[in-house]
C-alpha cells in the first residue's frame, strides 16, 4: 500500500506529477508546503504531470488529491487479489 504522500506516475504517459496550489483566484503555484504563499492563503490543490500536463480537479484537501491521482481502473481488482 502507498502512503498517502506518494504519488504514482502519470496514467497516461509515465512521466512526473507535481502539487499545485491555489490562493482562490485560479492561480495555482508549486507547493512549498506552506499555507500562506505571497501572502495570500492557499484554499485547495491539484496534481498535474510535468510532461503531458494531465491533471486532477482541485481538490480541498491533499489527502483527496493523492486518491484521485493515484486510482487507477484496476484498483479494485488489485485489492481483491
Amino acid at each position: 500500500m502507498m502512503k498517502e504522500t506518494e504519488m504514482k506516475p502519470c496514467p497516461f504517459c509515465g512521466g512526473k506529477a507535481t502539487v499545485k496550489v491555489c490562493d482562490g483566484s485560479g492561480s495555482f503555484y508549486t507547493d512549498i508546503g506552506t499555507e500562506m504563499f505571497l501572502g495570500r492563503k492557499m484554499t485547495h490543490c491539484l496534481i498535474r504531470c510535468e510532461r503531458c500536463r494531465a491533471k486532477t480537479q482541485a481538490y480541498l484537501t491533499r489527502r483527496g488529491v493523492f486518491n484521485a491521482w493515484n486510482r487507477r481502473a484496476d484498483n479494485e481488482q488489485r485489492e481483491a487479489d
